[in-house]
C-alpha cells in the first residue's frame, strides 16, 4: 500500500484500538546500504529489491497486518492487535527473511540485503499516529546506530 492509504488505516486502526482498548503495534522497516543497490546496479536492481521485499512481506504477514511504503527505502507495516513483544517477533521474522533472501533484477543475482526494524506500540509509545511514528524511527535508527541488520523497540 502507498502512505496515503497508510495515514487513513493508522487513523483508523488507532480509533479502534483506543475504542476497543487492544493494542496497536507498527513496525518500521529501512533496508540497510539500499542506496549502494541503485547506484551500483541501477534504479531497475532496486526497483526488484523493493517488489522482492514486498513479497517477503505478503509471504511473512498474517493476513490482517498491512505493510506500506513509507518513503524510499523505508517500509511500515501496521501489526492491530500485536503488543510490543508480538510485534518484536513479526519484526525479527522479517528480518531474517529479509537476509535470508537472494534477490534478482532479472540481469543478475544482487548482493545480500539486510534490514533494520523499529517497533512502536499504542499506547506505551505514543498516543496518536505522529507519535507512533517518531518512536518507530527512534527505534530504527537505534537499530541501525547498534550496527544494522537488527530489531529495537521504543522504549
Amino acid at each position: 500500500f502507498n502512505r496515503r492509504h497508510l495515514e487513513q488505516l493508522l487513523d483508523r486502526e488507532l480509533e479502534f484500538a483506543g475504542r476497543s482498548q487492544h493494542p496497536l503495534s507498527i513496525v518500521m522497516l529501512d533496508l540497510d546500504h539500499f542506496k549502494a543497490i541503485n547506484d551500483h546496479y541501477g534504479h531497475p536492481a532496486g526497483d526488484a529489491v523493493l517488489a522482492g521485499v514486498a513479497g517477503v512481506l505478503r509471504a511473512r504477514l498474517r493476513s490482517y497486518d498491512s505493510p506500506c511504503r513509507y518513503g524510499g527505502d523505508e517500509l511500515l507495516v501496521v501489526v492491530p492487535g500485536a503488543g510490543a513483544a508480538e510485534a518484536k517477533i513479526v519484526a525479527e521474522s522479517l528480518r531474517v527473511q529479509i537476509s535470508l533472501t537472494r534477490f534478482n533484477d532479472g540481469l543478475r543475482e544482487l548482493p545480500p540485503l539486510t534490514a533494520s526494524l523499529g517497533v512502536a506500540t499504542y499506547p506505551e509509545h505514543g498516543q496518536t499516529a505522529e507519535e507512533l511514528k517518531r518512536s518507530a524511527d527512534a527505534a530504527l535508527y537505534a537499530a541501525k546506530a547498534a550496527g544494522r541488520n537488527r530489531v529495537g523497540v521504543a522504549g
